[in-house]
């Protein structure tokens, strides 16, 4: 079974899915489960109990990362997950309290609609799981394909912060986008005319009668879909043995409650950020993290990395070609290996052109004549087009020496002497490496891939071109020692798997000097070199936003850029968290 997880924001995550898979789960008795783990009181007098269920979920859904990834031993990884869910609470009866005084509803039509539709989607999905287990199904072709068109279109990054400049002083604001679900999710109605809206009877009847509908009939997959509930249901009494419901029907509204629950509340924290805080703080947009922080934190990485490879050349060369996204530091001077970013449009081989290919190349020596059928079969190469709307495979091909034609002639007129010549020639060949590329290896990734021209003119490269003595003189030539401008491509390059285009990409380099020393933070004049640093000249990610990235996820919380130092003491009475250390102790072993 699956492990469906819905964001809560950021990286909080609450499982939606019956079975959480959680080590932590032994017991199915009602005592154990209900246990309440913290009691919240706030000062209107209401009472939240956060129970040992709902500290289990989170801790199997988030909260282990805090044990696994973060080294916190587990007493304090149940801890920290309990203050997160503390914090949810809280952040929860924030957003009903806004809309309470502002003498608006929580969630109008459109939102209630939402909620109904994801509440809906979450059940079929855990169901979906059980009926590809009775049928088979070990993959979804249909999601593959979604997949696979998916990676085939440019997806921006996200920014979530900008720099500007106050004062005389820069300071880094988190994007403010205010929801649309509220304004313009599409109402549905029932027959009554009432808007889908989950925590009404009607809505409720709706829906099971929506899931009920898949098991409906004589045919085989009604049937599977029958079994398939059949065991949605079997799996929901395991969880829950003590309750007393005595219908399937009432199971499975008791499932659907559970899930909406939680997505209901996932959804009034997302809207916290964008309603609550903003209305409330005119400097909400503030990022939490500073200029200060990120210089500080880009310095100690450099000056790790200085230490770690100041003496260790092989490793060093190692790990650049292989995980360049955690290098921050590069040897520098003319008798070091240079390193360079390139990436390919790949063109492959048919099952049929690879049979025919491998019954050529017999005992690896190749006869004039299967050079001569060789050369045939490469000749028939052809690039798939994608849509480059949908990113999904069209019928429509090209044959690969007509794509180098088409694509040199579209670069020819951009020289070094046409203003913004290279950004204009990433913009051409950014369609290309998406929409006619087999392997998605490089698309819409942190960084491009690396290769080096080593002191002595060794062509140092990763795995994918290690026994490719045609790639890495292609590679080496497109380096064209030091001269090579972003965006000049390479032939046909053959490989075993077809042809390879390989485009020059720009170079990895220290952006400040380097040492033992090092440290930047005193001069945040810098902070601007750090924003305008593309990882990928094909993306518009930067430093900055990796920085702030690795800062603001650190924790595992999506509460530390709001105000709950605020609303813990606004809403809650003093000492008004209270936690029952008897009921958490066993899970700390």
């Amino acid at each position: 079974m699956k492990n469906k997880c819905l964001a809560l924001l950021l990286c909080l995550m609450l499982c939606v899915s019956v079975v959480t898979g959680c080590n932590l789960f032994t017991r199915n008795d009602e005592r154990y489960y209900e246990a309440v783990v913290c009691t919240i009181t706030f000062t209107d007098g209401q009472k939240d109990k956060i129970t040992k269920r709902e500290l289990l979920m989170g801790y199997n859904s988030y909260g282990y990362n805090y044990e696994q990834n973060y080294g916190q031993e587990r007493k304090q990884a149940i801890d920290s997950t309990l203050d997160t869910i503390v914090d949810q609470h809280i952040t929860v009866k924030a957003v009903e309290e806004y809309y309470k005084n502002a003498n608006d509803v929580l969630f109008n039509d459109n939102e209630t609609t939402y909620l109904w539709d994801r509440t809906y989607a979450a059940l079929y999905e855990n169901l979906k799981d059980y009926y590809d287990e009775v049928v088979g199904n070990k993959e979804s072709t249909q999601e593959d394909e979604e997949e696979a068109a998916e990676a085939s279109l440019y997806k921006p990054y996200e920014k979530k912060v900008y720099l500007v400049e106050e004062n005389g002083k820069y300071v880094l604001k988190t994007y403010q986008t205010a929801s649309t679900t509220r304004a313009t999710y599409k109402v549905r109605t029932l027959a009554d005319g009432q808007a889908l809206n989950f925590e009404k009877d009607a809505s409720k009847e709706f829906l099971y009668n929506s899931i009920k509908d898949l098991t409906i009939g004589a045919d085989k997959e009604a049937k599977a879909w029958k079994s398939a509930l059949n065991k949605y249901i079997s799996t929901v009494k395991e969880n829950y043995t003590y309750k007393k419901f005595k219908t399937d029907k009432d199971w499975l509204l008791f499932e659907a409650n559970r899930v909406y629950e939680i997505l209901r509340n996932n959804y009034i924290v997302e809207k916290y950020s964008v309603i609550y805080n903003t209305a409330l703080h005119q400097d909400a947009n503030t990022a939490r993290v500073t200029v200060d922080n990120v210089l500080k934190h880009y310095s100690s990485k450099v000056r790790v990395d200085y230490e770690t490879y100041k003496n260790a050349r092989a490793t060093f060369d190692s790990k650049i070609l292989t995980d360049v996204a955690n290098i921050n530091y590069i040897y520098e001077g003319e008798s070091e290996s240079h390193f360079f970013y390139y990436n390919y449009i790949k063109m492959q081989f048919t099952d049929e052109q690879k049979k025919q290919y491998d019954s050529l190349q017999g005992d690896g020596v190749w006869a004039p004549t299967q050079k001569t059928e060789l050369q045939k079969l490469y000749d028939s190469v052809q690039a798939t087009v994608r849509d480059k709307e949908t990113g999904k495979a069209t019928d429509k091909k090209i044959a690969a020496n007509s794509l180098l034609a088409e694509i040199q002639q579209k670069l020819q007129p951009l020289t070094p002497d046409v203003s913004d010549f290279e950004q204009q020639r990433v913009e051409i060949l950014r369609d290309y490496l998406y929409l006619y590329n087999d392997d998605d290896t490089l698309k819409n990734a942190e960084y491009n891939a690396v290769a080096g021209i080593a002191s002595n003119g060794d062509v140092l490269v990763g795995s994918t071109f290690t026994d490719n003595a045609d790639a890495k003189d292609a590679l080496k030539e497109l380096y064209n020692n030091g001269n090579a401008h972003v965006g000049d491509i390479s032939g046909l390059v053959k490989a075993e798997d077809g042809y390879y285009i390989f485009v020059y990409a720009g170079q990895p380099r220290n952006l400040f000097g380097v040492g033992s020393n090092f440290d930047i933070s005193n001069k945040p004049e810098n902070i601007t070199v750090l924003s305008s640093t593309l990882l990928n000249v094909f993306s518009n990610k930067t430093l900055l936003d990796k920085i702030y990235d690795e800062l603001t996820t650190d924790n595992f919380s999506v509460f530390q850029n709001l105000d709950i130092k605020n609303l813990r003491t606004s809403l809650v009475v003093e000492d008004g968290i209270v936690i029952t250390e008897n009921n958490i102790k066993d899970l700390y072993k």
